[in-house]
């Protein structure tokens, strides 16, 4: 005879909505305040370009690719300086991330989004000159594993007109 369904879900009470509550408890909050002209640029036509790779290294230095994965470009403002230190606690990959109270809307106009190729690598095309953000998720799933494993991984760069910059996101 198997388990008893309520074995189940008394289990899963006891183990997992713990942990899951505590995820969700963990929030911060960003005091610089959100200047939609400070990030404008964004929005701007250039002639300067971001190119790079996204990939985390695993396990008995397995290379996991970023395929398919989107990557954001967000202007660096004292806002999204603040937001990400939060977010990443001064590291470069994160596995969990707080939550950032009150969001402005504003914030999620001002970024880009492209995705990855097979090969985890992106472009940005068409950038107005200055100091961006760029962050990307790499996930995956072990066999047999229905929860995801990875991080969110991120960096600066800088882009001069006409420039052409490259950059690595691989938590390191």
């Amino acid at each position: 005879m198997g388990p008893r369904p309520f074995s189940l879900l008394l289990a899963f009470l006891l183990v997992c909505l713990p942990a899951f509550l505590l995820l969700g408890a963990c929030s911060a909050r960003v005091e610089a305040p959100f200047d939609p002209k400070a990030g404008a640029f964004i929005h701007e036509r250039g002639t300067a370009a971001i190119e790079g790779e996204v990939f985390l290294t695993r396990d008995y230095a397995r290379l996991v690719r970023g395929a398919g994965e989107r990557v954001y470009l967000i202007p660096e403002t004292p806002y999204t300086r603040e937001r990400f230190a939060a977010l990443f606690r001064g590291a470069p990959a994160a596995r969990w991330a707080p939550a950032i109270e009150d969001t402005p809307q504003a914030y999620f106009d001002q970024r880009r989004m492209t995705k990855a190729d097979s090969r985890g690598q992106f472009s940005f095309e068409n950038l107005a000159p200055g100091r961006y953000i760029v962050a990307s998720p790499v996930t995956w799933t072990e066999p047999y594993m229905w929860i995801p494993k990875g991080a969110a991984v991120w960096d600066t760069v800088t882009v001069e007109p006409g420039g052409r910059a490259r950059v690595i996101l691989s938590g390191k």
